[in-house]
């Protein structure tokens, strides 16, 4: 006998994208498979105790054979083993339970299908978003069984009518599930299979007193027979197997299809990080939108942001041209469903959410995942990045981090075994290449009939203008783009125009950059308010920095190039120091890190090699340099020469000639009170120049100085002075 299914309203009304992490019943996803023929030949139907009706059903789906995590843990949880099953996120773990576990509950024909049964199968997930995906999946290959789904935001008399309905499987979240059964209101004790999907998020998110709670009341001690118990994940922390496996039997089995590889997220997902300031994150999101997702018309994106606040705030954001949808916590319960619906059937393209959305949602439509800053936890990561490259299918998923953020970044990449990419904001004219082909795919999807109702203004139109001038301003009006707003290279700010000021030798910090803009424009110009950031390339022979495109126009008509030193406006960015980029301070030379405030880029040498400042060549220092730098010196050495005369030979001790110092003249062992030779400056005739000439003794000393008050011969008297200390005659 046929009972009547439960009624609820689904995330998809239709079933043909129903599918977790298998295919959308495309068949041109499953071409995309990085499967080989062994692998398909191991998932062939034949090989497995699966029902004529459901391999229909799975057929009508397009899935003509199981995936490896399918075919790994078909048998033993067939065979109702207790399983704990660990696989890559979008290889099909949802269809792995749900196809054995139905086989098992049609084949029991000892179980009477009858009006308020309980349930025999329970599903716990995480998030509403999963358990209605993980409803649809099975509505799709069961015939006679009853399914119930379970979660917050709907009303308790509807879900509890369900249950006094009866079903087979119920698939709930911990939370609501708890307080229906501290009510009285459902019945455990039959239940002969629990499935945890996404239990290490489960166990997270503070469901895990709930979670134990629940699971007491399915494994009690006097229970004849132990119910199955079965594990599901993408990762799989140490703590999670505490936690799991005091429920599960000695022989459990453990199917990892990771196998240790250090790479923990989807082979199939290339992975990117772009260097964002927070400002600028809205405008270089719609860029990457444009630029990543916009190869079909039929592209999707998904933003996963830190807090609900965050994602409110992109989502009103007027930089963000896509048509956009926020999903959070926040969100009424119907609101949430009715989004997701809307997304998946492509009504619009960019869905913005917190982590409600990285666990196991399936839409295979999404070609793009843009994180706006590196998570603290790696386990984040690889679920939200597992939200595309879905099936076999190709996706990327795009990092944004700020300059403060690197080593999270850097942490991601060790913990998560990927690499990134660091790629460059896509510049204004890249966007208006993809802007462009998406319009021109736009005027294919126009039927006859609306062109029809067009055709006459079209006419008008092209009696006055060109017609490859009319084609391209529709064109321009499809896309978005009425007008171009010129970014920056360096920073990404509208109305920036980015410049390289090139040397001779090497940047010592900003200042020189500074220094030029102010003889360009006067020295009441903001130099460091106008250009906030500068970066050098890895040579450190040149700086890129930014200034208001408004400023173009004067400082190219004034700027002229010197042999020395020359200026230039770029179109594209050269390699830089990652360290100057970054916007760290100081600069400085010493190997110990230790650096000076007021400049940028912090120890440049982290990354540079050890050739020598003067000559730039490697094998020595630079107070071993054979070559003379008289930039790197004031005095006129030849390298071992002398200080004095700056001439070889001799050093500055052994010197003969008279050397200039501190104003008085000096011959070597001559006074330096008078500048004659046969006494010493302490036995001085002479009155001591710019200091009192008598002293106690009688002799020619004078009044020794001190910063902290009056002190004669090395007494203080006790007085402090408050005028200024002369050093020698020509001090003012």
């Amino acid at each position: 006998m046929q009972l009547r299914k439960q009624d609820k309203m689904t995330v998809n009304d239709e079933q043909e994208n129903g599918t977790d992490e298998t295919t959308n019943g495309d068949k041109s996803k499953i071409s995309n498979m990085h499967l080989t023929d062994a692998d398909k030949e191991k998932g062939n139907f034949k090989n497995f105790n699966i029902s004529k009706q459901t391999i229909k059903k799975l057929q009508n789906r397009n899935v003509d054979f199981l995936f490896p995590v399918q075919a790994e843990s078909y048998k033993q949880i067939y065979d109702q083993k207790d399983c704990l099953v660990q696989a890559y996120t979008g290889t099909g773990k949802t269809l792995a339970f749900s196809i054995p576990t139905v086989e098992l509950l049609q084949k029991d024909t000892s179980f009477k299908l009858i009006r308020g049964r309980a349930p025999r199968v329970l599903i716990l997930a995480p998030t509403r978003e999963l358990t209605n995906q993980i409803s649809d999946d099975f509505q799709s290959i069961v015939s006679d069984l009853s399914i119930v789904t379970i979660y917050g935001g709907k009303k308790y008399e509807d879900q509890e009518k369900s249950i006094r309905n009866g079903c087979d499987i119920l698939v709930a979240t911990p939370g609501r599930l708890k307080d229906i059964v501290d009510k009285g209101k459902l019945d455990l004790t039959k239940v002969k299979h629990v499935i945890l999907d996404e239990v290490d998020r489960m166990l997270d998110m503070g469901f895990i007193d709930d979670v134990e709670e629940i699971l007491g009341h399915i494994f009690v001690p006097n229970r004849e027979t132990k119910p199955q118990f079965i594990v599901f994940s993408a990762t799989m922390p140490d703590w999670v197997h505490k936690q799991t496996k005091k429920y599960m039997s000695k022989e459990f089995i453990t199917i990892d299809l990771v196998k240790g590889n250090t790479q923990k997220t989807c082979a199939n997902v290339e992975h990117l990080a772009v260097l964002c300031t927070y400002q600028d994150r809205a405008g270089v999101i719609s860029s990457l939108v444009q630029i990543y997702s916009s190869n079909s018309l039929d592209g999707r994106a998904i933003v996963f942001c830190e807090t609900k606040k965050e994602a409110d705030e992109l989502s009103v954001s007027h930089d963000i041209k896509a048509e956009a949808h926020v999903l959070h916590g926040d969100i009424p319960q119907d609101k949430r469903e009715l989004v997701l619906k809307k997304f998946r059937e492509g009504k619009y393209r960019l869905l913005i959410t917190t982590d409600v959305a990285a666990r196991g949602l399936d839409i295979p439509e999404v070609d793009l995942v843009i994180v706006t800053a590196p998570p603290k936890d790696v386990e984040s990561y690889i679920h939200r990045s597992g939200r595309t490259g879905r099936a076999g299918a190709q996706g990327k998923c795009i990092c944004l981090y700020k300059s403060n953020q690197t080593r999270d970044l850097k942490r991601v990449e060790i913990e998560a075994g990927i690499k990134f990419t660091r790629i460059e904001p896509p510049r204004t004219e890249d966007v208006l290449i993809a802007s462009s082909a998406d319009a021109a795919k736009a005027l294919d999807s126009v039927t006859d009939e609306a062109k029809a109702h067009f055709r006459k203004t079209a006419e008008k139109i092209l009696e006055t203008c060109d017609a490859i001038d009319a084609l391209s301003a529709a064109l321009a009006c499809i896309s978005g783009t009425t007008n171009i707003v010129s970014r920056s290279l360096l920073t990404k700010k509208e109305n920036y125009t980015t410049y390289m000021l090139s040397v001779t030798d090497e940047f010592k910090g900003p200042g020189l950059v500074f220094t030029m803009l102010r003889k360009c424009f006067g020295e009441d110009f903001d130099a460091k308010g106008n250009c906030s950031q500068v970066a050098f390339t890895k040579d450190y022979r040149n700086a890129v920095f930014d200034i208001p495109s408004e400023l173009d126009e004067k400082l190219q008509s004034y700027w002229k190039d010197s042999p020395r030193i020359q200026m230039k406006p770029i179109k594209e960015l050269p390699q830089l120091d990652e360290s100057s980029r970054n916007g760290s301070r100081g600069f400085s030379r010493s190997t110990n890190g230790s650096t000076r405030g007021g400049s940028y880029a912090g120890n440049r040498h982290s990354d540079r090699s050890n050739a020598c400042f003067k000559c730039q060549k490697e094998g020595h220092k630079s107070w071993e340099c054979p070559e003379a730098n008289g930039e790197q010196s004031q005095r006129k050495s030849g390298g071992n020469g002398c200080f004095k005369c700056g001439q070889n030979g001799h050093k500055s001790f052994e010197c003969t000639e008279t050397k200039r110092f501190s104003g008085r003249e000096q011959s070597n062992g001559g006074c330096f009170n008078c500048g004659k030779t046969g006494h010493k400056s302490f036995d001085c005739p002479e009155p001591k120049k710019g200091r009192s000439s008598i002293n106690a003794n009688g002799r020619g000393g004078g009044v020794k100085r001190s910063f902290t008050g009056n002190r004669e011969n090395g007494h203080s008297n006790g007085e402090t002075s408050r005028k200024k200390i002369k050093f020698n005659d020509d001090d003012d």
